[in-house]
This record gives structure tokens, sequence and C-alpha cells, in this order.
């Protein structure tokens, strides 16, 4: 068996008749062996036969399992592609198992006469590949047409935007209540937009001094958590937010209307016009706490735990050059306390209460 150590956990690596295999990351070494068991004693098994299932059919089954399983985001943009893909293609009374590598390339060379970007065509290919797949792992078809079809290539991905200082304070300083002290938290944890917007009280530690953070970016879009220190600012901000707590909501940021988690996607690109500067994505907040955990010299393996990454080569996104040893993640932690506008955002954002 190959069981290999990968930068957050354990993977299954290993060839069978020309074809490599390889698992998603598992926390224990004994979790992955034995998904690598099943996987092999899967192979192992003789097909059935394909059926004659069609590809609306086929589609149907794999939107009522991605709803089951994946994440609503997951679930919807699905949905809406393979919509697009039955509409274009007429595969809609087709049997699955007779749509070939060429028709896949077809509908793909469609899409790119219509100027879509190349990493749209992409997330088609990859719905629709992944579609295949699954009708493939239930032994309904008995090959997967997608999975040879290759990806459109792609520009090289922009550098990250890190913004400045002054413009992360200006835009907290303009955010409404509501939103300012969940910028200010995102940025104190390096969190996720929606890993601050979805905490909930029993994820705060207050005597370990820790919070557990919640992301579905992930392969399959599972939930998967991760303890990140908390530092004085975030430590702050929670006690402020659990002062005001009244309605008993498990969020630490409850919608007063709904008592969910607020879903005013589009309200950091108005403060950054009311702020007066250029606007750019909330999640830039955590490209710009990233920036200031590097310079305060962490590694590239502190970074990825601090960040949540599964990947090591996302961290490298974030890291170019690695600037000393490891030390503990709770010391990097604190360079977000230091002389940065959300500790002083805090302040004006207390004298104002």
């Amino acid at each position: 068996m190959t069981i290999c150590r990968r930068p957050g956990g354990y993977q299954y690596d290993f060839r069978l008749n020309g074809k490599r295999y390889t698992s998603r990351l598992f926390d224990a070494r004994r979790e992955c062996r034995a998904a690598e068991q099943s996987k092999r004693a899967e192979l192992r098994r003789p097909r059935s036969q394909p059926t004659d299932i069609t590809f609306y059919a086929l589609c149907l089954e794999c939107l009522d399992y991605a709803q089951a399983w994946n994440a609503p985001r997951v679930y919807l943009n699905k949905k809406a592609t393979l919509g697009k893909v039955l509409r274009m293609t007429g595969w809609t009374h087709t049997a699955a198992a007779d749509i070939t590598r060429a028709d896949c390339e077809s509908y793909l060379m469609a899409l790119q006469a219509e100027n879509l970007k190349a990493s749209t065509i992409n997330d088609h290919r990859k719905t629709i590949r992944g579609v295949f797949q699954f009708g493939l792992d239930r032994e309904l078809l008995a090959e997967n047409p997608c999975s040879k079809v290759a990806k459109m290539p792609q520009q090289r991905r922009a550098d990250l935007y890190i913004p400045t200082a002054v413009e992360v304070k200006a835009v907290i300083l303009a955010a409404p209540l509501q939103r300012k002290s969940r910028y200010m938290l995102q940025a104190a944890l390096a969190a996720r937009p929606g890993e601050v917007d979805n905490l909930e009280w029993t994820d705060v530690d207050f005597k370990r001094g820790e919070v557990r953070l919640w992301t579905r970016k992930t392969s399959g879009g599972h939930e998967k958590s991760r303890m990140v220190p908390m530092n004085e600012t975030a430590r702050a901000l929670l006690l402020d937010a659990q002062g005001k707590r009244s309605d008993g909501s498990p969020y630490v940021y409850p919608c007063p209307a709904t008592g969910k988690p607020y879903q005013d996607r589009h309200g950091f690109k108005a403060d950054c016009i009311q702020a007066g500067v250029q606007p750019f994505h909330r999640h830039a907040l955590r490209h710009f706490s990233a920036s200031l955990i590097i310079d305060a010299g962490a590694s590239l393996k502190e970074v990825q735990e601090i960040l949540g990454h599964a990947d090591a080569r996302t961290t490298e996104i974030y890291i170019h050059n690695l600037k000393r040893g490891r030390e503990a993640r709770r010391d990097i932690m604190r360079a977000l306390d230091m002389d940065n506008p959300i500790r002083e955002s805090i302040r004006d954002f207390s004298e104002k209460q």
C-alpha cells in the first residue's frame, strides 16, 4: 500500500493496470489506509453492463446527490450548468452511453464560439465529466467519454490583490455596524468571508483562546474545520458580540430579520465606494492579513495551517520566499494585533459606541 504524508493529512497514491489512483486528504493514516483498501476492492469487482439511462435522468440523479451532500452554492452551479448543456446539445432523450468524446468536445467548442472565458468553458467541462463519472462509479456507464477531453488553455491568474492599510481602515470605518465587526473579525483571523458570517458560538472557545472556522472550500464541497488561535483583536470583537447577544441565536453575527447569517454579498463593494477607494473583493481582507502574517516571518507550513489550505501549492501563491524557521502559530497570529488598521478601527469603533 502506498500511503503518503502530505501537507494537511494523508493520501493514498497507487497505480493499477497503468492507471493512477489518488485520494483526497485524510486526517489519520488508518482512515487513509481503509479508504485505499476499499478503493482497491472496488476496482477488483467486475463491472456490470451499462444501462440505457438517458443523460437527462443521469443529470437528475447527480443533482439529487449534489443537493444532499454538497454546499448549496455547488448544487446551484451544477444545476445551472447542466441546464445549459441540455438546452444546447439536445441530449435530453439521448442515452448517456451513446454520448462520445467528440460530442463533448463539440459542446465545448460551441461555448468557445459564444466568446465565453476559458475558465467558464473548463467549469462546464468539469461538470459534464463529473456527471459521467457519477454514472461510472454507480455502474450505470462503462466509461467516461469526457475523461480525456483536454482543458482549454487559460491565461495566467493575475497576482493576488493586497489592499493597503489605508484602504482597509477606510472601508472598515465606512461600513455600517452590521458589517463593520464582521470585516474586522475576518481580517483579525485571516478568515474567508463565509467562515466569519457563518461562525457559531459553539465554535468560540474563550478559555482555550481558539476559534474553530468551518469551510466548504474542499473537494466535493464537504465541510471541514480548523482551529485558529484567538488574538487579542479577535477576542475583543467576540466579547463585544457576546455582550450584545439577546435572541439566543447560535450565530455570532445573526441577521435580526431572519436570525440566520447575513446574505449581503454585495455590501462590501458599496462600502468601498462609500470609503472612496477603488472597489476590491472582501476576500482581499484575507490577503491583507496573510501579508501581515508572512511579514512576521511565518513559514509555508504555518501560513498553510492558519489559512486552512488543503494544498500547499495554494499557499505558495501567498508566499514567494520563506523567511525563517518554524515558530508557534499563536505567536504569529499576534502579528495581526500589532500596529495595523484593524486594531485602530476597533478603537475608533469603541469610541463611537
